[in-house]
């Protein structure tokens, strides 16, 4: 009679070592001193759900099945002789098994972490099949050296894959990593340890498969080396399609292996409209023959993305049945470093958007070759004067200088610097190529602004033109300057925006060869709430310069910023700059360092959200609030496309602890002033706070 079986319904540590005994079922495993030996064993017995399997150094040849949100988890066994430390990894190995049997099959929110696991070479190391969840597959090895199938299937769920090594130490074969099938949504990778490695598959990561298409995958942060042509497949470190919809973000993709290698390839496969679409942002594909292979997909999307191809291209986009295979990007780097293309465009679409094209090499400047109906949108973009419509028009054609073998700018890049497109704002996206801040003053003209390439060039130190400490105070400098009006005399200053528009007259004189009167005018106007502002100069009847317009109020667009935010590509924005008035009902700390807080909204203000996130950059400044706390925030209302679609706030750049029964504020964090970059944060005298300086 096995009385001990109530003592760990709830949950329990059940341990498991290769020189443990089952004893015909009578061990209960929960003795660390007396073991079962295996794991199959462990997963039988155990009672309810959320245990945990501790399993020791050593060989476990069985195949397991996890379908009680359990955690299987290796602990490796360290031995010390004299002079000499070995670790013994705890392994399992389903080879003795019979194909189909993989070695481990998840159909539970399970947790699967620091084990090695292997198989034999036609079945899978690890299913995560339906019922998945959110499973954990976390810091494993997976490093069979010849199979025929892939190591590690996901077909259903949202599961993270966090942290794994895969691989396989081979130049040649047909290996697969991670192959990504039906209707799931895994996050594949993360920021710093939760990154995956790959190295020597034929294709890394497999995302869709015929029958089983719809995947929309998170790739993040993965590095992905040794990429080489297969026999019955193409080398590919990302291979996407049948209607999937991945995002791939901070990933490098690389190869010295010769041969006929892609880093991201993307088919549709044969659906009209185009289906399959991904979304790339700051990933690095180097020494693949060809970057990106786009044949007849939905829109592929770039944002500050390198591709350094070796002959066939940085970008090889083709259109046969459907309107598909175009591809918009900004600021990316298109370099082909053995006199391919740039880009090679058939009956497609091009849109170039501040991006650098060709000048890899002094002896090497290729362009974009054009066929069909191929057609190109290029706006503030660098590229080579042999270019012909309808891919020309390039805004410069001056050679890159870059640091070394990157792709950083250096300061003889006078037509580079500061000279992308001027409109473009980058508050929403995180940092560049690099990890570095986006929009830098990089000529010190003290008008920053972006730069044109994946990099943003770096400098310290102020700008040679100080200006004035608030864009108010500088307009009519800045006008009559910009109108090369320097008279003296009356002008007449018109501000239009929330409320009823105002005109003001002005005279302005000189003191010490400077211009008075351009200080207070802002004084003489009547702040009218949050909104956009257009201002204009007159003098009599003729307007001076152009027309400026300035966002005031709570938030300012260069403030609002996703600097810091994990995959701030997974949110889609519905309202830039929000004010809502919540009850604190609970927090925790998220796996990327956001404090994670819940919310009951106050009021009709909140919507529909559920949560706010402070991220790691903000928590020395706004604090963790304790539950049944009233407070006011303001940040940036979005939808979380990767957490079921609920809405929250992230990030938020202030919080106010609210006064008992009152929205009066009783104490205000704000996120900083370098939020924004060069404004300074600021109070107008009812309170609210805005951002100068823009």
């Amino acid at each position: 009679m096995l009385l001990a079986l109530p003592a760990y319904a709830s949950a329990s540590t059940l341990y498991v070592d290769d020189q443990g005994s089952d004893s015909v079922g009578a061990n209960l495993c929960t003795d660390p001193n007396d073991p079962c030996a295996t794991i199959g064993h462990a997963v039988a017995i155990q009672i309810g759900s959320g245990n945990t399997i501790d399993v020791g150094g050593g060989t476990y040849h069985e195949s397991v099945t996890l379908a009680k949100d359990e955690t299987l988890i290796g602990s490796a066994f360290a031995s010390t002789a004299p002079g000499v430390t070995t670790t013994l990894p705890a392994v399992i190995d389903g080879s003795a098994a019979a194909c189909p049997n993989d070695t481990i099959t998840v159909s539970s929110t399970a947790t699967v972490q620091a084990l090695t696991i292997r198989s034999q070479s036609g079945c899978r190391d690890l299913l995560l099949d339906t019922g998945s969840g959110s499973a954990v597959v976390q810091g494993d090895s997976f490093d069979d050296a010849a199979k025929t199938v892939e190591d590690l299937t996901v077909t259903a769920g949202a599961p993270s894959i966090l942290g794994n090594g895969f691989l396989t130490g081979q130049t040649s074969g047909d290996q697969t990593g991670i192959v990504v099938s039906g209707a799931s949504s895994p996050a594949i990778g993360g920021p710093g340890s939760a990154a995956n490695s790959f190295q020597g598959f034929a294709r890394a990561i497999v995302v869709g498969v015929s029958g089983a298409g719809g995947a929309t995958p998170s790739i993040d942060g993965n590095a992905i080396d040794g990429i080489h042509p297969g026999t019955a497949v193409a080398g590919v470190g990302v291979d996407i399609g049948f209607d999937s919809n991945p995002s791939l973000s901070d990933n490098s993709i690389a190869t010295s292996t010769a041969g006929s290698t892609i880093g991201v390839r993307i088919v549709e496969d044969t659906v009209t409209p185009a289906t399959t679409r991904a979304t790339l942002s700051r990933n690095q594909i180097t020494g693949v023959e060809t970057g990106l292979a786009d044949t007849d997909a939905g829109l592929v999307t770039l944002s500050q993305d390198a591709i350094r191809s070796n002959g066939g291209g940085a970008i090889v986009a083709t259109d046969t049945i459907n309107g598909g295979g175009n591809v918009s990007a900004k600021n990316v780097d298109l370099i082909d470093a053995n006199s391919g293309f740039a880009a090679s465009l058939n009956s497609t679409l091009l849109s170039l958007d501040s991006s650098i094209v060709g000048g890899g090499t002094a002896s090497s400047d290729e362009g974009i070759d054009a066929n069909g109906t191929a057609s190109c949108t290029i706006v503030f973009s660098r590229g080579p004067s042999s270019s012909n419509p309808p891919c020309a028009g390039f805004a410069t054609h001056d050679a890159p200088h870059f640091v070394g073998s990157t792709l950083e700018l250096t300061s003889s890049n006078p037509n580079l610097i500061d000279f992308g497109n001027p409109v473009t704002s980058f508050g929403m996206v995180d940092d560049d190529l690099y990890g570095h801040d986006r929009i830098v003053d990089g000529d010190r003209d003290c008008d920053a602004r972006i730069d044109i390439g994946a990099a943003e060039f770096q400098i310290s130190g102020q700008c040679l033109h100080k200006p004035t400490t608030s864009v108010r105070e500088r307009s009519l400098y800045e006008f009559l300057n910009i109108s090369s009006e320097k008279k003296l005399g009356n002008y007449r200053l018109c501000v239009d925006g929330p409320g009823p528009k105002q005109c003001k007259t002005f005279r302005a004189a000189k003191r010490h060869g400077k211009f008075t009167d351009s200080v207070n005018w802002a004084r003489k106007f009547t702040y009218r709430g949050a909104g956009h502002y257009t201002v204009k100069w007159f003098s009599g009847s003729h307007q001076l310069g152009q027309t400026r317009t300035y966002d005031w109020g709570p938030c300012a667009p260069r403030n609002l910023t996703m600097k810091g935010v994990w995959r701030p590509s997974r949110l889609q924005v519905i309202n830039r700059c929000k004010v809502a008035y919540v009850l604190i009902n609970g927090s925790f700390t998220a796996f990327d360092g956001d404090y994670h807080i819940k919310v009951n909204p106050i009021g009709s203000t909140a919507g529909s959200m559920k949560n706010f996130e402070i991220i790691p950059r903000d928590r020395g400044r706004i604090p963790r609030p304790a539950g049944g706390r009233r407070v006011r925030i303001v940040g940036v209302d979005v939808c979380d496309t990767f957490h079921n679609a609920h809405r929250e706030f992230h990030p938020v750049f202030e919080m106010d602890y609210l006064k008992p029964n009152s929205t009066k504020i009783a104490r205000r964090f704000i996120s900083g002033p370098e939020r924004g970059g060069t404004p300074s944060v600021q109070y107008t005298p009812n309170g609210r706070f805005h951002c100068a300086g823009l």
